[in-house]
């Protein structure tokens, strides 16, 4: 039996090392272009955006808690999580519209502006 599952254990650190070995790190690391061939700007927006997207998504997760917490101390906690969550991604989305041409420009058109679906048909 142990001689089985050392067999076994043998064959699943291969194959799961192969699979792992056979990753190119663009691949592994949410880049599609190589790595070496980008500018160090594009990589610091690249960076900029996952970390607003995973801000974003921790805002999801947090409102998807607030909603079904019944306790309500614990529900304040959340609460104060989750816009601490909204402060990070609006200082990322800032950063970004500092740093990447043309965010500036469709910012300004679409922000505060009233009735988005009206502004889009135009």
């Amino acid at each position: 039996m142990k001689k089985m599952l050392f067999a076994f254990l043998l064959v699943s650190f291969v194959v799961f090392g192969y699979i792992f070995m056979s990753i190119q790190p663009t691949e592994a690391s949410g880049y599609v272009e190589p790595y070496d061939k980008l500018s160090t700007k594009t990589r610091d927006i690249s960076r900029a955006i996952t970390s607003l997207r995973e801000e974003l998504e921790a805002i999801d997760y947090y409102n998807q808690r607030i909603a079904t917490i019944t306790d309500p101390s614990l529900k304040e906690i959340m609460i104060i999580n989750r816009d601490d969550e909204k402060e990070h991604a609006a200082k990322l989305f800032e950063w970004i519209r500092r740093n990447q041409s043309g965010w500036d420009k469709e910012l300004k058109q679409y922000l505060f502006k009233g009735p988005l679906a009206k502004d889009i048909a135009k």
